[in-house]
């Protein structure tokens, strides 16, 4: 038979495993609802920048009726979510991809014509980014 201090400690060990089971359960449950909390954010954040470069190119577009050649530069943030964001632009599509995992989210930009964009080069967030337009040539693409 167990003596009265064996036992207290018995009765120790068995709460302190419930109590670390209950923390490692729970912890697990938020971990993982970050991990989505994360991914949709990372997703809505390709959406806007998508968008947000669309907007440039059609202002470039309608912008200075004179000038040969118009170029915007802009910055984006960084990183968010934890993911760094790169913009891509290929002949038909504006693509934005996020690191890590490189999760792509691509679109037309405005449903301007095929000829008007130029495979452009793939730039990451921590630089400023330059849209040009070269009216003479109806040529869009990103600058390295």
């Amino acid at each position: 038979m167990p003596s009265k201090g064996q036992s207290q400690v018995i009765q120790f060990v068995l709460f302190f495993m419930i109590g670390l089971a209950l923390f490692l359960s729970i912890s697990g449950l938020f971990r993982g609802r970050i991990d989505v909390f994360t991914d949709d954010i990372a997703e809505q954040n390709r959406k806007t920048v998508n968008s947000y470069f669309s907007a440039l190119a059609v202002k470039e577009l309608v912008s200075c009726k004179e000038c040969d050649n118009v170029n915007i530069t802009t910055r984006i943030s960084n990183t968010t979510a934890g993911a760094f964001t790169q913009v891509w632009l290929n002949t038909t599509h504006l693509v934005t991809i996020t690191q890590p995992g490189a999760v792509r989210y691509a679109t037309t930009v405005h449903n301007l014509t095929r000829g008007l964009v130029d495979a452009g080069g793939l730039q990451i967030s921590s630089k400023p980014i330059i849209l040009s337009y070269n009216k003479t040539q109806n040529i869009l693409r990103i600058l390295l």
